[in-house]
């Protein structure tokens, strides 16, 4: 605009051919205990280890896209080492023109996995490698897309043993590197200037999981006690026998051996659980009745800020985080 000069008295309008894309990456939670569907797309969620945990990535063309021959797009994204593993065949790729969805073939992407350093990632969380990058050589080429129309990647990884408890999370992040230079025309004849590509903000999310620890110990003397054996059931979907009864089918974890007092529970999600004594100390002791408990946890911009276990007997509700009942370690997702 700096270089115009207006040598009339003339009104001049300027149309600058600025545009750049927005980029956004989201994570899916879900309480399977109460329910069999997802909540929408969001920034953090609470999983179990072993959950197939859903990503999606969203890049939004220009509103300059008509301006470009040629548009490439190609998406970074890094998940926490050795924490996510990657579901390869789990990938869906589409486009949105409004509420219209758009096919889009293999045939307009290629996805690799580098595994290689990329310094563009700042997120102290991640491991700064790529693990796959999904490039778009020409968006141009697919059919039904326009300005201000997006592209969708959603794809799963399961959170691993490796994950960490509680506030640290579990982290991912990715970046969109996009074409910016609309007097490319990426044909290689004379006039055509250099390809140049410029790079979105990183973007993050989190996934937490939990755990609870069980002490066994002599009623009276509260002195620990080995030998017991325990299961840790969860309820999915609200499961109820034919009379009505709730029904725990998941089986989390079984402790067994004489030596143990102390039981951990790792890698919980928020949801409904049982816990039943299988085998006593000796003979001397009866089984405690079964447990039941659930676990809830609040988390907000992508921190955890509230850890909730909750046991329920008939119509009694006791908080595990109350002193006569055991302790909540927000910062290590723990309730005992």
């Amino acid at each position: 605009l700096g270089m115009m000069k207006v040598v009339d008295d003339d009104n001049i309008s300027v149309a600058t051919k600025m545009g750049y894309p927005t980029f956004d990456k989201n994570i899916k939670d879900i309480n399977d205990s109460t329910s069999n569907t997802y909540e929408d797309w969001d920034k953090d969620a609470d999983h179990d280890m072993g959950d197939a945990v859903p990503f999606q990535l969203v890049a939004t063309l220009p509103a300059n896209y008509d301006d470009y021959v040629t548009y490439k797009m190609i998406f970074h994204d890094d998940l926490q080492e050795n924490v996510f593993d990657l579901d390869k065949n789990s990938f869906v790729i589409y486009g949105m023109d409004g509420a219209t969805k758009v096919e889009i073939s293999d045939t307009n992407y290629t996805i690799t996995y580098p595994g290689t350093e990329d310094e563009t990632f700042e997120n102290t969380h991640t491991d700064h490698s790529k693990d796959f990058v999904v490039t778009f050589d020409n968006v141009k080429a697919i059919s039904g897309l326009g300005a201000s129309d997006s592209i969708y990647i959603e794809y799963k990884a399961k959170l691993t043993t490796a994950a960490n408890i509680g506030q640290a999370g579990n982290w991912n992040s990715a970046y969109l590197e996009y074409s910016n230079n609309p007097n490319y025309t990426g044909d290689g004849d004379e006039g055509s200037t250099d390809e140049t590509t410029g790079k979105t903000t990183e973007e993050t999310v989190v996934a937490f999981t939990y755990q609870t620890i069980i002490d066994k110990i002599d009623g009276v003397s509260k002195d620990p006690l080995n030998g017991a054996e325990f299961t840790l059931y969860k309820r999915i979907n609200n499961e109820v026998d034919g009379d009505g009864n709730a029904v725990y089918s998941k089986v989390v974890k079984e402790y067994k051996g004489v030596s143990q007092n102390q039981f951990e529970f790792v890698g919980l999600d928020d949801g409904e659980y049982k816990l039943v004594e299988t085998k006593t100390p000796n003979e001397t002791y009866n089984p405690i009745d079964p447990i039941i408990f659930t676990i809830t946890g609040v988390h907000d911009g992508k921190a955890l800020t509230e850890l909730n276990g909750v046991t329920s007997t008939e119509a009694t509700e006791i908080s595990l985080g109350s002193v006569q009942k055991g302790t909540v370690d927000l910062l290590n997702g723990k309730i005992s």
